[in-house]
């Protein structure tokens, strides 16, 4: 065994750690202002028609204590090193989680949303044995009596490239759901699932230590053709480069990988909308320089050495205890065919309340992130839009239930025409007081959006073809409320002085209107009598010509509206009538009813003339004045 094997296999680490994973959402779950809100949830519709956009994602989580607890001023190193080592968590870590976005294309029509996303995903945890620290400081004198507990297990590198594939649709008014397909290239794996010895000390002889190890070690590792084993036993081999070399013969087939998700939406009302996802369900295969890593169960008790014998050390003497040790805990490492990591499954269930269409809380909660995939959190969000231009959010998290860190977030988007900047982070608090925190996340990132889909009260309806676009509605309808039956509402809103205005015009009108309907109607009462008055000469002709005596009517004489009956005519043309009837003809009589029936009609032909040429009159009269006093209360409303 090599003096250099923990330096090889912190390079190793190091080259790997620059890991790249998304952590708990966050500012990108449900924004329609923001495409990659589709990745996290594909039943998620944004509003944008086009997007091409890049980002960042990076979190950080220490684990076992945080940077006052291992660097504190108030402690001296080995004050600080003999309380680690007698705390109860015996490991202290880091992980390193980040995604990089390369590429990134939302497309939406209609009904559909459609995502095309090419991000490399790496991610590191690193754990270390607080007992490394104390042998290191105080010897195995710390450990008289009891265990020191050396343990790496859990440790884990992982770089992946992920290619997705993600639909939504608009399924009815108030659903849609989508799914997606990550289609994974591996770059390199490295797996620790169990690293562990256990170092005894006991004191049977005065001047003798004895010490009793025991250890195992299994994992699994892809270096892209690097070869771990050489790494471990030559110091002349470079596995960083070797690694690196190997990234050129990526391609398709090399450690492949599939992973699934599927999300959906459900709008209940105006003010309510509920959420669900489960993504990451998959597996990588590991074809590609895989390797297996092992060490069997091993146990080894050393007497030691004579402390009346150490001022005999020599050269051999240390070589020869070296190589016991190397013979007693035979680490090797042999080329197998392949092998599978499961990748872990994120859960997450959201749900909103619209206080308006731009302004709304939001509860969230999800299980099943961080690197060993064990971690969950539960919180809630205020997210306000300042038009189309301006997105806040803040937050309150409670995050990883085992080590908990209670977190304060804040994110915004700055949308500015097609240029689109979005950043956020999950712990202010922890960026602030860092040596406090154990966790801190950030993003950062920018799109460019084209064809902006302009939903103001944010029913999924855009603005444009929405009949009702300041009121929630349904697809359906036009994006008008259930029950609206055709055409458009009408939003002008007027000042306060046109209303005023506005009020007096529409009760000038009502009062014209009302006047001219009234001097029509006295106008069609005054034709009326003329037509009644007519009515009756022509009857009492008739009753002449048969032989009867009329009864006139009487005839108010202060009434200027009544045509005054013509009763000596009538009286001459009766005794005339009377004269001549002595000795009457049939026929002449019959001509004589005839002429008079014709000129009753004719009369009448023209009253009736008159009335309608008088009522067309007044009525192109009243649609004028009330054409122009509406044009008037129009022009004040547009204002």
């Amino acid at each position: 065994m090599k003096i250099n094997i923990m330096q090889r296999l912190i390079i190793a680490f190091t080259f790997l750690s620059t890991s790249l994973i998304k952590a708990q959402p966050f500012f990108d779950y449900n924004n329609r202002h923001l495409s990659q809100s589709h990745l996290w949830n594909p039943g998620f519709l944004p509003q944008y028609k086009v997007s091409l956009g890049f980002g960042l994602n990076e979190n950080v989580s220490l684990v076992g204590g945080n940077l006052n607890s291992w660097f504190n001023s108030t402690e001296t190193n080995t004050q600080t090193v003999a309380r680690l080592i007698n705390e109860k968590e015996k490991q202290i870590g880091i992980d390193n989680l980040t995604a990089i976005n390369l590429f990134h294309f939302g497309f939406r029509s209609a009904k559909s949303y459609f995502s095309v996303n090419s991000s490399v995903i790496n991610e590191a945890s690193v754990r270390l044995p607080k007992d490394l620290l104390g042998l290191a400081f105080f010897g195995n004198g710390a450990f008289i009596e009891n265990d020191a507990k050396i343990d790496f297990s859990g440790s884990r590198l992982r770089s992946y490239v992920q290619n997705t594939l993600s639909y939504g649709r608009q399924i009815n008014n108030e659903w849609s759901a989508g799914v997606n397909v990550g289609i994974i290239n591996g770059i390199a794996d490295v797996g620790i699932y169990d690293g562990r010895f256990n170092i005894q000390t006991d004191t049977g002889v005065a001047s003798i230590y004895q010490l009793g190890i025991e250890g195992q070690i299994d994992g699994k590792a892809s270096l892209m053709g690097g070869d771990l084993e050489r790494a471990l036993t030559d110091s002349a081999y470079d596995l960083n480069q070797a690694i690196q070399d190997g990234m050129g013969n990526i391609g398709f087939g090399t450690n492949q990988g599939l992973n699934i998700g599927f999300g959906a939406v459900y709008r209940m009302n105006e003010r309510l909308r509920f959420s669900g996802s489960v993504q990451n369900i998959g597996s990588i295969t590991w074809n590609t320089g895989a390797q297996e890593i092992k060490m069997n169960p091993t146990t080894w008790v050393w007497n030691g050495l004579d402390t009346n014998q150490i001022s005999n050390l020599n050269d051999g003497v240390i070589q020869q205890l070296q190589d016991t040790i190397q013979s007693k805990f035979d680490l090797q490492s042999g080329k197998i065919n392949q092998y599978t990591t499961t990748l872990h499954p994120r859960y997450i269930l959201g749900a909103e309340y619209f206080i308006t269409p731009r302004t709304y809380l939001q509860l969230i909660g999800g299980y099943g992130f961080g690197i060993q995939g064990d971690r969950g959190f539960v919180g809630g969000t205020a997210h306000q839009e300042i038009g189309e231009f301006i997105d806040l959010r803040f937050s309150y998290s409670y995050y990883d239930f085992n080590n908990a860190a209670h977190r304060l977030g804040a994110g915004f988007s700055l949308n500015l025409g097609p240029i689109q900047i979005h950043a956020s982070v999950q712990d202010v608090l922890g960026v602030a007081s860092y040596g406090s925190s154990n966790s801190v996340t950030a993003m950062l990132g920018m799109n460019i959006n084209i064809g902006t889909w302009k939903d103001r009260d944010n029913d999924m309806v855009p603005d444009k073809r929405d009949s009702c676009y300041k009121d929630y509605g349904v697809i359906s309808n036009d994006g008008c409320p259930y029950g609206f039956l055709g055409g458009s509402m009408n939003y002008d809103e007027p000042e306060e002085d046109d209303i005023t205005e506005a009020t007096s015009l529409e009760e000038e009108l009502e009062e014209e209107v009302m006047h001219d309907n009234g001097s029509a109607s006295n106008d069609t009462m005054a034709l009326n009598n003329e037509v009644m008055k007519s009515d009756t000469i022509w009857t009492s002709r008739d009753n002449i010509l048969d032989g009867e005596e009329p009864e006139m009517p009487e005839v108010s004489t202060t009434d200027s509206s009544t045509l005054p009956v013509p009763t000596n005519t009538v009286q001459n043309d009766s005794n005339s009538i009377q004269e001549k009837s002595l000795t009457p003809s049939n026929s002449k009589k019959e001509n004589q009813s005839e002429v008079l029936v014709e000129e009753k009609e004719s009369g009448i032909e023209v009253i009736t003339k008159k009335s309608s040429e008088a009522s067309h009159t007044k009525s192109n009269q009243i649609k004028t004045l009330s054409e122009d006093k509406k044009k008037q209360l129009e022009a004040l409303m547009k204002r």
